[in-house]
């Protein structure tokens, strides 16, 4: 991919680095690892993000995926701001409906390149936080929800099961093409996890795809236990879970090569680092 600006490496018992960039933050997130043996480095150049993962074993806190390496925006799931500066281009936390109301888009252009064994489990998704009460910042609770978008999936299962499918028009490739999305709920904590999953038949390795996050967002709103008014989001998160408790050797390289939040004509490059 070139030259690198920055390279963030998390190893042994480093299991968080994380770069403030123009509108967020990138970081390792390993969030359930205690020790690595190998390395998860995060490579950033000009206008691109690499993950690139290589595991001879991990030291696991829980019986689930190994983190989730990512671009964040916004605010995390503990109502902690990811970077002051990303104000200027959302103010999150901000209510579903002032949300949806943005008509936000969201264009990602991004390559698996390899990954092994051929079992390893791993998706290519957005996560996002929806809290009742934006000032706690306890975990979340049973009112709370957890929205997942996955743009991609090998082997792995969303949390909960298969309750159906809803079609959303998307932009791939530069076409606008009908995409079923598959939608898993349930819980895998006390939180409601409700994940649309891109349907396997038109997942690529390779792909330019641009999703209407905002009918994602009103699709969802049906699907919440609590008043949608109550409810604030707390900011955008695009990575990659990845992890098999079953085999701790693994690797993962894939590549972000562009990244762009859409509103009406304007256009926002993500990957600006500075």
């Amino acid at each position: 991919m070139g030259e690198q600006d920055f390279i963030l490496k998390s190893e042994g018992e480093i299991t968080q680095v994380s770069l403030p960039v123009k509108y967020g933050i990138i970081q390792t997130n390993m969030w359930n690892v205690r020790k690595i043996d190998g390395s998860v480095q995060i490579l950033l150049g000009r206008n691109y993000m690499e993950t690139k993962i290589e595991i001879e074993s991990v030291d696991l806190k829980q019986k689930t995926i190994f983190g989730y390496p990512e671009y964040a925006i916004g605010h995390n799931l503990m109502v902690s701001p990811f970077n002051p500066k990303s104000i200027q281009l959302i103010s999150f936390p901000l209510t579903v409906e002032k949300f949806i109301k943005r008509d936000l888009k969201l264009y990602t252009k991004f390559s698996t390149k390899r990954f092994y064994p051929s079992t390893l489990p791993f998706n290519i998704s957005y996560d996002f936080w929806i809290r009742q009460n934006k000032e706690n910042n306890d975990l979340p609770g049973e009112s709370d929800c957890e929205i997942m978008i996955w743009l991609y999936r090998h082997i792995q299962y969303p949390i909960g099961k298969n309750e159906g499918y809803v079609y959303i028009d998307c932009r791939v490739n530069g076409k606008v093409e009908r995409f079923k999305f598959f939608i898993w709920i349930g819980r895998g904590a006390k939180w409601l996890t409700i994940s649309f999953v891109m349907d396997p038949e038109k997942q690529k390795q390779e792909i330019s795809v641009e999703i209407p996050v905002s009918q994602f967002m009103e699709v969802s709103k049906k699907l919440m236990e609590n008043s949608i008014e109550e409810q604030y989001i707390m900011g955008i998160e695009l990575g990659s879970e990845f992890g098999d408790t079953d085999n701790l050797k693994m690797g993962l390289d894939w590549v972000l090569e562009e990244y762009e939040m859409r509103e009406h004509s304007r256009k926002v490059n993500l990957l600006e680092l500075k």
